[in-house]
């Protein structure tokens, strides 16, 4: 703020001596950041002559490096008493304010000074800023525009207004700006790597490559950049790079478990369970409480009933973006479609006859398959970014964010015809419970249908495995089960099993995952729609 002042005390008015010597004195300690002398002096130059304008400033100024914020407010109030047009006092007592915790009268005062001073660059900077702090991100929008107006060359306020539209999901707003950020200024490194997030949130994967590629040839020992050049590389493909990428990011910075993380999952899903599972120990030493404690006891052969909620949520809220094409594309994955040939078997309603609950609906592929047979399509997922894709689809009745067991246990008894749960069951290894709440909420005759990994196949071919009779958690972080123990399960609950098929549900490290399609149906009669 020093710095600021120098150029804003202007020039010296007439005035008589004594306190014009006065105020020289202080600007000397002022320049000097020695403020108590400068208070002194302006002190006594206001004893003088308590109309001079620039003693009153002065004062303020100093009191305000002093942060003391009381007394400052008062000379800079007998400044603006004497001359109401100073843009330079309402900046100050701008800052004074927000020093003070009294946002409304920060935005009052900056404000106050753009419109006497429409070309004040520190007054935009600061109330934009103060603008977002506050909520007011509209305003701000509207604010950094008449900046950029004001100062077209200024690469500090494209890259505001980039960041604000990048926030608001504007991708091609937020290249446009940071474009310009980078036209303005080349060496602005935090404008490639934003450009490449948004190339990156485009699917526009080489344009981001360039721009990450860009953003550390400028600053090569950001350990953030090389972590973006590490997802998009992964996202293209490139595992090998993605790898490499991700290795440098670490070296640089070795606490950043995010990237440890990442790495793991990139090992883990290339069939490197010793690099995986160094490096989920490395996230839990820097985050105990991470959710990846799961895949480290998956790894050491422990069990558990199920996976946690943050685990899952975290998994999927990642793998959102890339969801649909990974599972199809790379992982061959078409259980919904062998689901609704199940159920065709079983005899399929009229079009728009069910009541259906899709417990774990993520994107909604599952649910797609059925809607055509839906009256009412419910969703439920732990991940919002899951959540966010399915609501675009536009297939569903009512979308809940949260775990499934409680938004079964929150749902009206007899509610639903069908429900179904695909690549959901997996995350959970004791079934009790949910088949416990999925006979509560069917209807007489309603239908349960899901898909899980197969135990048995697995056990038959690594016969060295431990043995688990029901279900155990494998190092994918994953469970398989029992055909027996889900058989058990089911009948205990009153459900009876109209179908099952064996099938191959997903491709993993190019090996087939073996599992089984199944159908129930609520004991109590059919008493479905037709």
């Amino acid at each position: 703020m020093l710095e600021k002042l120098k150029t804003w005390l202007g020039s010296e008015p007439a005035a008589i001596a004594p306190e014009l010597a006065l105020k020289k004195q202080g600007d000397q300690h002022l320049s000097r950041a020695e403020y108590d002398q400068a208070v002194a002096c302006y002190r006594q130059a206001i004893t003088v002559n308590p109309g001079f304008v620039d003693v009153h400033v002065g004062l303020g100024f100093s009191l305000v490096e002093q942060r003391k914020f009381a007394e400052a407010v008062a000379a800079l109030e007998q400044a603006l008493s004497i001359d109401p047009t100073l843009a330079d006092v309402h900046y100050l007592l701008g800052t004074t304010s927000n020093a003070l915790d009294d946002q409304a009268g920060a935005i009052g005062h900056f404000t106050k000074a753009l419109e006497l001073k429409p070309e004040f660059e520190f007054a935009y900077r600061d109330l934009f800023n103060l603008l977002l702090e506050s909520g007011k991100t509209e305003d701000a929008k509207v604010l950094i525009k008449k900046a950029i107006v004001a100062f077209p060359r200024s690469a500090e306020f494209h890259f505001f207004l980039g960041n604000l539209v990048f926030n608001e999901a504007d991708f091609l707003g937020a290249i446009l700006h940071h474009g310009k950020a980078v036209a303005l200024e080349p060496t602005a490194s935090m404008s490639y790597k934003i450009m490449g997030d948004a190339h990156a949130r485009l699917e526009h994967r080489k344009k981001a490559i360039e721009c990450y590629e860009k953003a550390i040839s400028i600053d090569p020992a950001n350990a953030a950049f090389h972590a973006a050049l590490a997802a998009a590389m992964y996202a293209s493909g490139k595992s090998e790079k993605a790898i490499a990428c991700y290795r440098r990011a670490i070296e640089l910075k070795p606490d950043d478990a995010e990237a440890n993380r990442f790495l793991g999952n990139i090992l883990l899903e290339r069939g490197d369970n010793e690099g995986a599972i160094h490096c989920y120990r490395r996230v839990v030493e820097l985050q105990p409480d991470s959710p990846v404690a799961h895949l480290v006891a998956a790894m050491s052969g422990e069990n558990s009933d199920r996976a946690p909620s943050g685990y899952v949520a975290q998994l999927f809220d990642e793998y959102a973006q890339t969801f649909d094409s990974h599972l199809v594309q790379t992982l061959r994955y078409d259980v919904p479609k062998k689901m609704v040939e199940l159920l065709s078997e079983a005899s399929l309603p009229a079009t728009g006859q069910w009541s259906v609950l899709d417990l774990g609906c993520g994107t909604g592929l599952s649910g797609a398959a059925v809607f055509p047979y839906a009256k009412e399509l419910v969703g439920v997922d732990l991940s919002g970014n899951m959540l966010a894709k399915a609501r675009a689809r536009g297939i569903y009745s009512r979308l809940e964010h949260m775990d499934l067991l409680t938004m079964m246990q929150k749902e009206t008894a007899g509610s639903y015809d069908m429900a179904l749960s695909t690549d959901v069951l997996v995350y959970m290894g004791r079934l009790d419970e949910v088949f416990g709440q999925a006979q509560r909420l069917l209807r007489a005759g309603g239908l349960f249908a899901f898909s899980l990994e197969s135990l048995d196949e697995i056990t038959d071919k690594a016969p060295d495995l431990p043995a688990a009779r029901d279900f155990r958690l494998n190092t994918s972080g994953r469970y398989t089960h029992a055909l027996d123990y889900v058989t058990r399960t089911g009948t205990s609950n009153g459900f009876e099993m109209l179908s099952m098929k064996e099938m191959q549900v997903r491709v993993e490290q190019g090996k087939a995952v073996p599992g089984y399609l199944m159908l129930w149906r609520r004991n109590g009669g059919l008493a479905l729609p037709g």
